[in-house]
């Protein structure tokens, strides 16, 4: 049977471009001292980035970065769990394994741009740390995210969804607006790493849906197969 994409997998190819977009232009675009550290499209980050680190606010976003790493390793237990008790892998939910791959990609990138693509050093002549894309942002935004996607994707209470979805936002939010009050960071380190998660979390619903939809089709030809049968 042939096989469509749909729009998640598109839409999550093309947020993907972007970012690579991005970090083409912050290496050939407008690069310049700014704060005392070469940066790319220099004109656009030093009017949107606060200058200094503040140390509350690098704190305050940190909590809430470790809290969506917990959240976000869950699922990990949970398909660790279900292998452990039935010891078949293709018994395995389809979503778990989707998320665990997407974690294990995730962590691929992360040692990429820290050890071995560095874009731009941080806004700080005393932390010459890789910075683009921001962890905290992309990491943190992506596990909330997922981990929302599956609590409404398994609940049928319409209040504690709506509750999920408000609680993911708000910390969204919090976690952007903090990491970015905190100094440490690059407007467009920020910006691609919210990119970047965005990219994740549409490719982790589109597999996620493309996979379940190939799983239907083949219980629909065992259906079929069987009824022939008798």
């Amino acid at each position: 049977m042939k096989k469509k994409f749909n729009l998640f997998l598109i839409i999550g190819c093309g947020l993907f471009g972007l970012f690579l977009l991005l970090m083409i232009l912050l290496f050939f675009v407008n690069k310049k001292e700014v704060f005392g550290v070469s940066v790319g499209l220099s004109s656009i980050n030093q009017a949107l980035t606060v200058e200094g680190k503040d140390s509350f606010w690098a704190s305050f976003s940190d909590a809430f970065f470790y809290m969506s790493i917990l959240l976000g390793v869950i699922p990990v237990f949970i398909m660790i769990f279900s292998f452990l008790k039935d010891k078949k892998f293709k018994n395995l939910n389809k979503t778990y394994v989707i998320h665990f791959i997407s974690l294990v990609v995730m962590a691929i990138f992360y040692l990429a741009f820290d050890k071995v693509i560095v874009v731009n050093k941080r806004p700080l002549i005393d932390e010459a740390k890789s910075s683009f894309p921001s962890t905290h942002i992309f990491i943190g935004v992506y596990l909330l995210a997922s981990t929302t996607w599956f609590y409404v994707k398994n609940n049928n209470v319409l209040w504690q969804k709506i509750a999920a979805l408000v609680f993911a936002g708000v910390s969204g939010i919090l976690l952007y607006v903090s990491r970015t009050l905190a100094g440490v960071h690059w407007f467009t380190d920020l910006f691609g790493g919210l990119i970047l998660a965005a990219a994740f979390f549409f490719l982790f619903i589109g597999f996620d849906r493309f996979f379940k939809k190939d799983a239907n089709v083949e219980v629909k030809e065992e259906t079929v197969i069987t009824e022939e049968k008798n």
